[in-house]
C-alpha cells in the first residue's frame, strides 16, 4: 500500500518543486507559481498524511519493530529543533531550546521519540505568529 500512494505523490511533489524553483524557466503567470506552491504544499501534507496512518496501521498490525537506544534528551531535541531552523526562520519564528545538563539518559526509539519532537516542533511554529517564539524545556 505504502508505494502505490507514495509514488504518484512524490511524482507531483518532485514535479511542482521543478516548477518552484523554475528550473526550465520562468512562468508567465504569477499565479501559476502561487498555484504550484499549493499543489506542492497540499502534497505535502499529504504525504505526512499517508506516512501517519501507515504508520498507525503498523502499530496496530503489530508490525512495527522499535529500537532499544539510550540517548541524551539534550542531543534529541537540539537535533530536532536545527532540522527545523529554516522552516521558522522562513515563519519569522523565534526557536529555542532550554534543557537541563542533569537530565539522565533515556530508553526510547531514536527515530520515534525524534518524529515525535519534530512534529510537536512543527504544530508549534505552525500556530505561532510570525515575531513570536517557540520554546521547547526539559527539566527532571
Amino acid at each position: 500500500m505504502s508505494h502505490e500512494l507514495r509514488s504518484p505523490l512524490n511524482a507531483v511533489l518532485g514535479y511542482s518543486d521543478s516548477i518552484r524553483q523554475n528550473v526550465f524557466g520562468p512562468l508567465e503567470n504569477a499565479k501559476y507559481m502561487e498555484y504550484v506552491e499549493h499543489i506542492h504544499q497540499s502534497g505535502t501534507h499529504l504525504l505526512g498524511l499517508i506516512s501517519d496512518i501507515l504508520d498507525i496501521s503498523s502499530i496496530e498490525a503489530g508490525a512495527i519493530h522499535l529500537s532499544d537506544d539510550i540517548e541524551n534528551v539534550k542531543d534529541l531535541v537540539v537535533d530536532s529543533i536545527e532540522l527545523l531552523r529554516p522552516t521558522a526562520s522562513e515563519k519569522h519564528v523565534n526557536l529555542n531550546q532550554n534543557i537541563a545538563d542533569d537530565l539522565p539518559l533515556i530508553r526510547v526509539d531514536r527515530m520515534r521519540i525524534k518524529q515525535a519532537l519534530i512534529n510537536l516542533l512543527t504544530n508549534a511554529i505552525k500556530f505561532t505568529e510570525s515575531g513570536g517564539k517557540v520554546t521547547l524545556e526539559a527539566e527532571s
